[in-house]
């Protein structure tokens, strides 16, 4: 959508009724959130109503414009990016412990094991899990056994108290089922 938003910049009547009444619907709109993104229509009417003053363009040659943001919007983009590459990372190091546990493949190395260690952090599995397949513990319970598993010797050495820390909290889970 907001692909758009530079066609209709013009001086014109259909481009000004545009910016009209996109101001006038932003008016009657809570202020974004700092968690607000692409989804919320009070980030994107903000940033369309923005968009649309031509003051908010420069001209960087050629005939070519570029968008300059408010500090406080640029602050916002900035702290989206970051945010989009953190669940990235997260993402890519979730998809490597899952197929890493397949016992085969590039996945199921001392590198993989290293980074998924990295990832944990430390943490321990407990009943903070908002899912019924208790994601998270079940990450770090599958990161506890590929350092065991696929881990070299110093990662194992270093790790080795948290290692048999989340197993023993996975067995006595396991026992407080009866299983």
């Amino acid at each position: 959508m907001l692909d758009i938003v530079p066609n209709c910049m013009g001086d014109d009547a259909i481009a000004n009724r545009l910016r009209e009444q996109l101001g006038a619907a932003i008016e009657n709109l809570e202020p974004y959130e700092p968690y607000s993104n692409w989804g919320d229509a009070r980030f994107i009417a903000r940033c369309a109503n923005n968009m649309l003053q031509r003051s908010k363009w420069t001209d960087i040659g050629e005939g070519t414009l570029a968008y300059q943001p408010a500090a406080d919007e640029a602050a916002h983009f900035a702290a989206m990016e970051e945010k989009r590459g953190e669940f990235l990372r997260s993402t890519e190091i979730e998809a490597r412990i899952s197929l890493a546990m397949g016992r085969e493949g590039e996945h199921a190395t001392a590198s993989t094991a290293r980074d998924a260690v990295e990832y944990a952090e430390g943490d321990l599995p407990d009943d903070s899990d908002t899912d019924a397949l208790k994601s998270r513990s079940t990450r770090l319970i599958t990161t506890a056994l590929l350092v065991a598993r696929d881990g070299d010797d110093e990662l194992l050495a270093t790790h080795e108290k948290w290692v048999r820390q989340v197993i023993s909290i996975a067995l006595e889970e396991q026992s407080d089922r009866g299983g």
